[in-house]
């Protein structure tokens, strides 16, 4: 996997995903979910809503922390939208489809 800013090779090469700067000059679309009754990370999902220039953050009205129980349904739906608008399916030709991502707007 390439593109972005290097962080998945310094992940996998050990370092961190946590960077403040890393954020900031990340290029990839990101999807951040909270419930409404979650009292954990709300504070943190805004943080990296200001910090992640191409981040889409979503409330899931019926839920606490644990949102892809509590609201599965629509948790599903909201990841699956976020996927096709941001995703390209390409057929590897081998049976197997590769996810890349969009590069337009």
């Amino acid at each position: 996997m390439q593109g972005g800013f290097g962080v998945y090779d310094r992940w996998r090469a050990g370092g961190t995903l946590t960077s403040r700067d890393d954020c900031t000059r990340s290029t990839y679309r990101v999807l951040l979910t909270h419930g409404k009754y979650d009292t954990m990370r709300p504070s943190i999902v805004e943080t990296m809503e200001e910090r992640l220039k191409l981040a889409e953050r979503v409330m899931l009205p019926h839920s606490g922390h644990v949102s892809m129980i509590d609201d599965a349904g629509m948790m599903n739906d909201v990841v699956a939208d976020f996927l096709q608008r941001v995703e390209v399916v390409v057929n590897r030709g081998d049976g197997l489809n590769l996810f890349v991502p969009r590069r337009d707007g």
